[in-house]
């Protein structure tokens, strides 16, 4: 996979620079264009969140599958926050790759993995859970990477309702 690397002046003023996936400037350059921001600006935003000891490049992933998530998958939540890469789910399950591979081969075995699309750095696996929920495995493709599921609130029958809806509209 190709790396990009870019020149970026911190918030502290010192420069650095971030050397990320193709596709993860893709997100961040769609999001901030969608913010009404430069590329720089948002991941400085990102960047000032981060803690002591904690990768602002792991972080910027975060908030740019984060913000991929808010406003193509989950809109309508989304435009319940001021910043989408703040959108927290009450729901969601970060796990490493054995966890992650445990419960996606449970969920394929129980027949309830409807598809998957390759998005470069990340695949993105659809279903449904044992409780009727519509259900997101998102398996990281980058080296150490944490893998996400995302147990919606919603059942197969709503979510087809709201994307319908959203499709008309």
């Amino acid at each position: 996979m190709e790396m990009e690397q870019r020149p970026i002046t911190l918030p502290n003023g010192k420069r650095s620079s971030i050397r990320l996936d193709e596709p993860t400037w893709a997100a961040i350059d769609w999001l901030a264009e969608r913010s009404g921001q430069k590329w720089a600006v948002w991941c400085n935003n990102v960047i000032e969140t981060v803690t002591e000891g904690e990768n602002a490049t792991a972080a910027l992933r975060a908030a740019a599958m984060d913000g991929i998530l808010a406003e193509t998958l989950f809109p309508e939540r989304a435009a319940q926050h001021a910043d989408p890469s703040s959108v927290t789910w009450k729901n969601l399950a970060e796990c490493g790759d054995r966890d992650f591979d445990y419960a996606l081969e449970q969920a394929a075995k129980d027949g309830t993995i409807e598809g998957h699309a390759d998005c470069g750095g990340f695949t993105v696996y659809s279903g449904v859970s044992e409780h009727g929920n519509v259900t997101y495995y998102i398996r990281n493709n980058l080296k150490d990477g944490s893998n996400v599921i995302i147990n919606t609130p919603y059942r197969l029958e709503e979510w087809a309702a709201t994307w319908s809806e959203r499709m008309e509209g």
